[in-house]
């Protein structure tokens, strides 16, 4: 396939294919133009009309409907491969316990996604990690995000406080177990780490505001996950690690192409072809654009709405922080507590 796009090493402005010399001024060989690193684009994300994804953009096509036989299916199949990994460590009993609390969790994200109009809802079961809470959002807000944070371990901790409660009356050793390892999981989960709930929390209410610290903040998150994985002899976490780098990469992408949109539009968000197509040509030039694909146009529409959201983020009010920091608190130290006075720990 042609090369369409090229980036200047000395400006990072993305250059058509059909001129060496930069708008900077730098002009660069045509050995240098078939190199990688300056980030050549093959033609088939160019084909694709600004119009056209205009069009998904403006209507919400790009975002691919699943059916409830889908979403099941994938529930089922991941809490399979969860239930046999999880009898290689645990019994039966405990295991049913950490399900049960995993559920609930994500069963709080997935009701204050659905209450912030997101689409797509599903839950996933994931192997040695945990679960995992997704849906499809077509606009960036601070308070929902940091909302949806913590709704997944607020509601976790309430059921461990019934759980502990109903353990007092009934001595049921199942409701002992809960208690315990719900309390864990979800105070575990309020850390300030990324992708923790936590580091997902501070991320949304003040790192969004400084691209810079936000990838600074996932840095030092990968760090600490590296070292806990090789104190405590648990591999697993250095798979999160390697989710964090990529976010990583994709971040600091995205904030070069935010910083030129900047330079070229202004501060606001202005939905045109205009921009798409300027956003479509910064993102093929950075490697970001997908793969040939039957749902290549869907999947360029969402990387481009993702960045219009950026663009767009309203970041979190004086009173949305101090609600939800108020809430994260409470969470974090007496949810926890309360629910395992209720137990006697063992």
């Amino acid at each position: 396939m042609a090369i369409t796009n090229w980036i200047c090493p000395e400006c990072d402005a993305a250059n058509d294919i059909s001129s060496s010399r930069c708008i900077c001024g730098h002009e660069v060989s045509d050995q240098e133009l078939n190199r990688t690193d300056l980030g050549a684009t093959e033609e088939s994300s160019a084909a694709i009309s600004s119009a056209r994804l205009l069009e998904l953009i403006k209507t919400g096509d790009y975002i691919t409907k699943k059916t409830w036989i889908s979403n099941f299916t994938a529930v089922g199949i991941s809490l399979a491969l969860f239930l046999i990994a999880g009898l290689i460590k645990a019994d039966l009993m405990s295991l049913f316990a950490l399900i049960l609390a995993i559920l609930i969790h994500e069963c709080g994200h997935l009701l204050a996604m659905r209450m912030a109009g997101y689409k797509n809802l599903q839950i996933l079961f994931i192997p040695f990690l945990g679960g995992l809470a997704a849906g499809s959002s077509t606009n960036g807000n601070a308070d929902n995000e940091g909302t949806i944070a913590l709704a997944g371990p607020f509601l976790g901790l309430l059921s461990a406080i019934l759980s502990g409660v109903l353990f007092r009356f009934t001595g049921n050793e199942f409701f002992h177990s809960y208690t315990k390892m719900a309390s864990i999981i979800n105070a575990a989960n309020l850390l300030p780490i990324y992708p923790l709930d936590g580091g997902r929390f501070f991320n949304a209410l003040l790192f969004t505001r400084f691209p810079k610290i936000e990838i600074a903040f996932k840095i030092l998150a990968a760090a600490l996950l590296s070292f806990a994985s090789f104190k405590f002899a648990d591999w697993t976490l250095l798979l999160i690690v390697l989710v964090i780098l990529f976010s990583i990469r994709r971040n600091i992408k995205s904030m070069q192409i935010l910083k030129k949109y900047s330079q070229s539009f202004g501060t606001g968000q202005k939905i045109d072809e205009e921009t798409i197509a300027f956003l479509q040509k910064e993102i093929t030039a950075r490697n970001l654009a997908p793969s040939q694909s039957g749902d290549s146009e869907k999947n360029l529409a969402l990387q481009i709405n993702r960045l219009l959201e950026r663009i767009s983020y309203v970041h979190a009010t004086a009173k949305g922080i101090v609600i939800l920091v108020f809430f994260y608190i409470l969470s974090l130290i007496v949810l926890p507590v309360m629910a395992l006075s209720q137990i006697r720990i063992k």
